[in-house]
């Protein structure tokens, strides 16, 4: 038995916890965020890239990408046709962010080995997590109830050109080599999933992977974990762990995005320069009658947009999110001209696929637009790592998933850290 601090309720902190119980039910948890309870709030008042955004997640091999295209713009502003993707004023990067920013773009860029090889190591991370997603849904149905839209069986994913759908589907063979499911889909396939996909004339592919409404199932595993008396503190940031470390013999810090202020406090600087918030935005379309996740690729600053079916209000819909804003460390929710203009980019293509059902949300204002910061490394990697001793020699450890791939990747994390924990 063991006296833990999580601090940070997302995805990472709430599923480290349910793994921790499964272990050993008589640890004793507590879970401390700086948001409200997301059973009680409005959207305005959520921080974190679990709540902040869209109910919707995907689960693939290759949900989150190491450096690629966009890096080259690092330092364009994001505007529509402008190809960057920097969502604040480029004068107002810190010495920190630029220095970010530069080792963002030298992985990204030479003959592309250095990229290949983390993209290689990424999707092995993701994979595996799959694969302890999998289990996890087995080992907790009742987490999975209906509310939560649990979708596996594939995504697909769609290209305006053949070149691209060739080069990702080389790319989904040789990093998922295994999966039975991954293949081209022909053209009478893209009919039966959506002829929109067909009138705009895309090119498909489905991976393996599944997707879910990720705050419904996230309220579902806070509930399960207060029956399971682990204690919960709302609204309360942690910027210092001195008193901390004689309360609890082990901490874990999963704050993503938002912990940087803690991290530097305990003199983790480098991790701190190592996360930095990647800003995506989220609108909701009517759906035209697709039932399966699926994904469109497009140009940077929006790069893949995830879409995932869902029921509101008795009206079938799709909660659609992409884009890569580059924020650092500054406080996104005040927005900004170039903030603007990732959504913007973002909701163009949208409507180059879906211009009827993008122009009645926009008619109706149900466009339900939102925005949420997520934490990202340079080199795509997600952190996971002992950072200190408590005063009861227990491990400090600090964790994070990389961008979008945060979710996906939280089992793998969860693991990690039990590992971490055992090694005590």
């Amino acid at each position: 038995m063991s006296n833990i601090l999580i601090i940070g309720a997302g995805a990472i902190g709430l599923v480290t916890a349910t793994r921790l119980l499964e272990l050993d039910n008589k640890h004793s948890i507590t879970i401390i965020d700086a948001g409200d309870d997301p059973r009680r709030f409005r959207k305005n008042n959520a921080i974190g890239a679990s709540f902040s955004g869209g109910d919707a997640r995907h689960v693939t091999v290759t949900e989150t990408e190491c450096p690629a295209s966009p890096l080259k713009n690092i330092y364009k502003p994001v505007f529509p046709g402008n190809g960057g993707w920097v969502a604040k004023p480029i004068n107002d990067l810190s010495k920190e962010e630029k220095g970010w920013a530069n080792e963002f773009n030298r992985l990204g860029s030479g003959d592309g080995k250095t990229r290949d090889k983390l993209g290689e190591k990424i999707s092995a991370i993701n994979k595996e997590s799959m694969f302890l997603w999998r289990r996890y849904i087995e080992k907790f149905p009742f987490l999975f109830s209906e509310n939560t839209g649990l979708k596996d069986g594939g995504v697909l994913v769609f290209f305006h050109s053949k070149e691209d759908r060739d080069g990702d589907f080389q790319w989904e063979t040789h990093v998922d080599s295994g999966s039975k499911l991954v293949r081209q889909l022909s053209k009478e396939d893209i009919r039966k999933n959506c002829n929109n996909f067909a009138e705009a004339k895309l090119e498909g592919i489905i991976v393996d992977g599944f997707s879910i409404h990720v705050i419904a199932f996230l309220k579902n595993l806070i509930n399960y974990l207060e029956r399971k008396k682990v204690k919960f503190f709302w609204n309360k940031k942690i910027d210092s762990l001195q008193e901390l470390k004689k309360s609890y013999k082990n901490i874990i810090i999963c704050s993503g995005a938002f912990g940087n202020d803690l991290l530097k406090n305990e003199k983790q600087i480098d991790i701190a320069r190592k996360i930095k918030k990647v800003v995506g935005v989220w609108v909701t379309i009517q759906n035209p009658g697709i039932y399966r996740p699926f994904k469109i690729k497009a140009p940077p600053p929006t790069g893949y947009i995830n879409a995932t079916p869902d029921n509101r209000k008795g009206k079938k819909v799709l909660i659609m999110s992409g884009g890569y804003g580059f924020v650092g460390d500054d406080d996104y929710t005040k927005g900004s001209v170039e903030l603007t203009g990732l959504q913007v980019h973002f909701e163009e293509q949208i409507k180059r696929v879906f211009p009827k059902e993008y122009s009645i949300a926009l008619k109706e204002g149900t466009l339900d637009r939102r925005i949420c910061a997520r934490p990202m490394t340079p080199d795509g990697m997600p952190v996971c790592k002992t950072i200190g001793k408590t005063k009861q020699n227990g491990e400090i450890i600090v964790a994070t998933g990389n961008c979008a791939g945060g979710f996906t990747q939280a089992q793998f994390i969860a693991e990690k850290i039990l590992r971490l924990l055992s090694q005590e």
